[in-house]
């Protein structure tokens, strides 16, 4: 008998008749776990890959910890992109944000393959200061 005088029923019979507290038992034993680790794949390329169309122009935002009075902060992206194989600089403008605090530099540029976009983007991200790159 159980605590409250009543015979208690098997654990399995009760998730049966309950699929809310069938659901709640199976979580708590990890039954809804991923099987294996998979890999993350939102920093990837394959979107990117798959919407642009290159060569072409592709449109890039830098964002920078440095005031947008500073001149060295457009040109280090600017320097930066011009060195890049495959990567033709065109317009570029300055925006300041957080007032003054940093400054975006959206940059337009010819890119030649989805492999010198990438090296692009990661080469920005090697230079002191950037905080963000799209």
């Amino acid at each position: 008998e159980g605590p409250w005088g009543e015979t208690s029923e098997v654990l399995e019979d009760i998730e049966e008749e309950d699929v809310r507290f069938g659901m709640k038992m199976k979580a708590l034993r990890g039954e809804f776990d991923p099987s294996k680790a998979e890999m993350n794949t939102e920093r990837g390329d394959a979107l990117s890959e798959a919407l642009v169309t290159l060569p072409g122009m592709v449109n890039m935002r830098v964002v920078v910890k440095a005031p947008p009075e500073d001149p060295a902060v457009a040109e280090s992206v600017l320097e930066s992109l011009r060195g890049a194989a495959g990567v033709s600089v065109g317009a570029h403008s300055l925006l300041p944000r957080l007032g003054g605090k940093f400054t975006t530099v959206d940059v337009t540029c010819h890119i030649d393959t989805h492999e010198n976009r990438k090296a692009a983007f990661d080469l920005l991200g090697t230079l002191p200061g950037v905080v963000m790159r799209f």
